[in-house]
């Protein structure tokens, strides 16, 4: 167990959620969401984040939280977007877990899968909602600015919480 103690591990989890809570918050403002596109390439590359500190279980329970709660204000079908970050945030658990090392270079590969994945899948959807190429670039830079930040932020938070046993697989 990686936690000291329960009381440890739940404090963590909640700052975690938080963390969900508060860029759910930030996406749906009128001012921040004009800024970004207004659909869940700010939420991929905190719940890639999520799935590799936290490996399968919990990065699946997050990607179900910040999709259930992108999934209120979506264009898309109900339930893609949850179904879609649950799946995600899985196995980016499981790969973290089984094949790849948990590092900045595995995070940007794994966000740029999942963003060419979701962008594939929203073009696919909404049948051609993209208007031309710098509509279809700009997911790709959002992700890629923000990922840096999710993940040292939640590396932070990592070794704040968990034991010196754990803080070598980070």
């Amino acid at each position: 167990m990686p936690f000291k103690n329960n009381r440890q591990m739940y404090i963590y989890r909640a700052v975690l959620t938080v963390i969900v809570a508060a860029v759910s918050i930030f996406h749906t403002t009128p001012g921040f969401s004009s800024l970004f596109i207004s659909s869940a390439f700010t939420f991929i590359p905190l719940i890639v984040c999520l799935g590799l500190f936290e490996r399968e279980l919990p990065g699946a329970l997050f990607g179900a939280l910040a999709g259930v709660i992108y999934d209120i204000s979506s264009p898309l079908p109900d339930g893609f977007n949850a179904i879609f970050l649950t799946i995600m945030g899985f196995i980016c658990g499981l790969l973290v877990h089984y094949v790849l090392r948990n590092n900045l270079i595995s995070a940007l590969l794994l966000c740029l899968f999942f963003t060419l994945l979701y962008s594939l899948s929203r073009y696919l959807l909404l049948k051609g909602s993209h208007d031309g190429a710098l509509e279809i670039l700009k997911p790709f830079l959002i992700t890629m600015l923000v990922l840096p930040v999710y993940y040292l932020l939640i590396r932070y938070i990592s070794k704040q919480f968990k034991t010196s046993d754990d803080l070598d697989k980070i």
